[in-house]
């Protein structure tokens, strides 16, 4: 084998025999090219080499030369640091390898060089039967994405082609796990049962040869091919009598019944180690989600809030199970709130919103442990639009059910059933840390939010003005809490809402805005609850059906509480902010908690101003009364004297 230093020295004879600029060993390694070894470039010029080998009409071309067997050369795109207008390309016999020189002609004198250059370079026989299969068990099964890679190198050595994708099987699909020349390929699901082709293959367990023209042409699985393509062909990987993966190759002519033949026995010779690699893979994948246990009780127990549990969680499944659509659902300790976690764009967002008629609480009732293979499944719930398996592990604290935890992947089948016993176990450990840490922080923010209503309280406790009550404590409620909003309505003696006080940094703008309309929306929120006396909470203003914006005023999160005495309703609190997931279910609470307190001081200023009332009326009927007994002792005196006058005469 030949060292880094011996190839150097080679690349570096043969550039001064050639007045090439530069040049380096390049080879195609997991989809992607890396440089081994270098003469004449610097660091920026080899990052700058590999972002244009990265192109994917560059690497089309490079895949061409390899598969092909034949030096090539082709115009380098605008760059700064390359300092040649073109490169030559000379594959390496029997490797996924590439000599790259860098010149601006090349005689062809000068390309017999670099030929012999390369030839010496692979230090072997081109004869891949023979060479190949030491190769692939070197290092391989410990390392699933190299080794699809490796297996497909042999084919692309064994015989010449235009493209190729090698696909491995989970469970009745088959997902792409290497592809030659077909950009973005890698890492595509194929139902078996729903091809044609794949089900013929799977059956017969033997190679499918198609021609163009042929009825099954137009059901060839994956990959637009090019117009000049005329043969395809599907390899098994058998072990046994059971399909674990195919292999499918595609070309301009015929395939010799020599190659079919060279292919047929490599096929046969590899599927071993193809076996070899997913097993070890599969073991060493569940060893690892083991340690997930361990990294559960070192991170996540020792975080301080829910919000760190969950990013400690997410982190962790994400890295155990390769995928980040994962969900976490917890409901409120009195059932009426739910918080969602998820993770969008690598960030973890929070929304709390009203549990009532929200599509996960069937699931959350439901309390059942459940894995979908498949989106098409019944009962799939999908919380990500590009989930395609899934996993439902509900969290159970004493029995009850407090959240539900999810992850699904865009693979079919992604998840087994000891990812299934595995989860399980996290969510029991899970629940209890969840529950402990929910009430203590409800606890703090009860007391907190008490203590502000407290503050409230001490200004409006004895009044009497049910309209300064009401205006006091929207200025309070938007101060302490920090509300750009907070507006008081009250219901009049026509028994409509008036908005009776309004206060917050954006009051202004609703009461120009309320000059024109109504601020009760009788299909919205407002509304909603000054007819059923129901509380609401809205963190995603755009996606909640009852949310209706003022005209001039758009909030994102908004809660609105009825203000009641036993069955009545005698107004409501509605507090509004822009921002999104303003509001968590303490705020909630306080905010019911000042509708209860206001309700008591509302009732007595309502009683009080019919005790004034009735106090007023009974005053006016007692002048009344009086003035009635004065006239009548008034007319009793002047009776007897009319009658002595009427006597005297």
């Amino acid at each position: 084998m030949q060292t880094e230093t011996g190839i150097e020295s080679h690349l570096k004879d043969a550039a001064q025999l050639t007045n090439a600029a530069w040049a380096v060993l390049a080879e195609r390694v997991g989809g992607v090219w890396l440089i081994h070894s270098v003469y004449r470039l610097n660091k920026a010029a080899q990052n700058e080499l590999m972002g244009v080998m990265g192109m994917l009409a560059i690497d089309a071309w490079l895949c061409g030369s390899l598969s092909g067997g034949y030096s090539r050369s082709t115009t380098i795109p605008a760059n700064k640091t390359l300092g040649t207008a073109r490169f030559f390309a000379f594959p390496v016999g029997g490797t996924s390898q590439v000599v790259l020189v860098g010149a601006d002609e090349q005689t062809p004198t000068a390309q017999r060089i670099w030929k012999l250059t390369a030839s010496l370079l692979a230090g072997r026989s081109n004869s891949s039967s023979q060479t190949f299969l030491p190769d692939l068990q070197s290092g391989l099964p410990f390392d699933l994405p190299l080794a699809p890679d490796k297996v497909l190198g042999g084919f692309v050595q064994a015989v010449s082609f235009q493209g190729a994708w090698l696909a491995i099987r989970r469970g009745d699909s088959l997902d792409i796990q290497a592809d030659w020349n077909l950009p973005k390929a890698k890492g595509a699901s194929l139902q078996i049962d729903e091809n044609p082709i794949l089900r013929r293959v799977n059956r017969s367990l033997s190679e499918v040869v198609i021609t163009r023209g042929q009825p099954n042409w137009d059901h060839l699985p994956y990959g637009s091919l090019k117009s000049g393509t005329t043969m395809w062909m599907c390899l098994p990987l058998v072990i046994g009598q059971r399909l674990i993966g195919v292999v499918a190759i595609w070309r301009q002519k015929e395939f010799s019944l020599a190659e079919r033949g060279q292919l047929r026995e490599l096929a046969v010779r590899v599927a071993p180690y193809v076996e070899m690699a997913v097993t070890f893979s599969e073991m060493t994948a569940h060893l690892r989600r083991l340690g997930l246990l361990n990294d559960f009780v070192l991170t996540v127990s020792s975080a301080q809030n829910l919000d760190q549990i969950a990013r400690r969680v997410f982190g962790l499944l994400a890295r155990a199970f390769g995928t980040e659509l994962i969900a976490l659902f917890l409901r409120s300790s009195d059932g009426r709130v739910l918080r969602d976690y998820r993770l969008l764009e690598g960030k973890l967002s929070v929304i709390s919103m009203t549990l009532s008629g929200h599509p996960i609480q069937p699931v959350i009732k439901d309390g059942r442990v459940r894995r979908f293979k498949d989106s098409g499944r019944e009962g799939h719930v999908g919380v990500h639009p590009n989930a395609r398996s899934e996993m439902i592990v509900p969290l159970k604290y004493r029995g009850q059910v407090t959240g539900v935890l999810i992850i699904e992947s865009p693979q079919a089948e992604a998840f087994n059933q000891y990812d299934e016993h595995l989860m399980v176990v996290i969510a029991s450990h899970l629940a209890g840390l969840i529950e402990y840490t929910r009430l203590r922080e409800e606890a703090e923010g009860r007391a907190r939010s008490l203590g502000l209503i407290h503050e409230v309280v001490q200004q409006v406790i004895g009044l009497n003005n049910k309209r300064e009550v009401a205006s006091i404590s929207a200025e309070l409620v938007a101060q302490y809490f920090k509300y750009e909003l907070a507006v008081v309505l009250l219901k009049d003696d026509d028994d409509k809402f008036t908005v009776q006080g309004i206060g917050g940094t954006q009051s202004e703008v609703v009461k120009e805005a309320l000059l024109g309309e109504d601020f009760i929306k009788p299909d919205g929120v407002t509304g909603h609850v000054a007819r059923t006396g129901e509380s609401v909470l809205v963190n995603d203003a755009a996606q909640d059906k009852l949310y209706k914006p003022i005209k001039g005023w758009g909030a994102h999160s908004e809660i609105c509480v009825a203000i009641k005495d036993g069955e009545q309703i005698l107004g409501i609190i509605d507090v509004e902010n822009r921002d999104h997931s303003a509001f968590s279910h303490n705020d909630l609470i306080a905010m019911e908690s000042l509708a209860g307190i206001l309700a008591s001081v509302i009732s007595s200023a309502n009683r009080y101003q019919k005790l004034r009332q009735t106090i007023r009326q009974l005053r006016e009927t007692e002048i009344e009364l009086n003035a009635r007994m004065e006239a009548q002792t008034l007319r009793r005196k002047q009776a007897p004297a009319s009658r002595q006058t009427c006597g005297g005469r």
